[in-house]
């Protein structure tokens, strides 16, 4: 079933996008390293953890600006074995056509975004 995101799935939803972008060069990039990781299976080194915590909090963030800021996030349900909704397999956010996430200055610095962008990019990831 497809449907538009609940508050309550922001952590979910980011975490679907952190897997879908975890491998992609662009983000790679972004990320401050020099080629994407190998793979998104079975994540256990530290490194991989840590990079994989920092996507999931760079799109937390993403999708929190665009569905306060009057964008779709829909999701992608899967039915439970006992016909209660099961877990998101999938999501899409994009802005409405004409639609931006500018926001005034000083509600933007007060809602920590700029922090928790910089926590979820870290140093390395200051490239232009």
């Amino acid at each position: 079933m497809i449907r538009g995101m609940q508050n309550a799935e922001l952590d979910d939803i980011a975490e679907v996008f952190a897997k879908a972008f975890y491998q992609d060069p662009n983000t790679a990039y972004f990320f401050g390293l020099e080629q994407p990781p190998p793979c998104v299976g079975n994540i256990t080194h530290s490194s991989e953890l840590r990079l994989l915590r920092r996507i999931r909090w760079y799109h937390r963030i993403l999708v929190n600006m665009i569905h306060s800021g009057g964008g779709e996030v829909d999701v992608l349900v899967t039915p439970a074995e006992d016909g209660e909704l099961g877990y998101i397999a999938g999501t899409a956010a994009w802005l409405k056509p004409g639609g931006d996430m500018n926001s005034p200055v000083m509600k933007v610095l007060l809602s920590g975004i700029p922090v928790g962008l910089l926590y979820s990019l870290g140093l390395g990831g200051l490239k232009a």
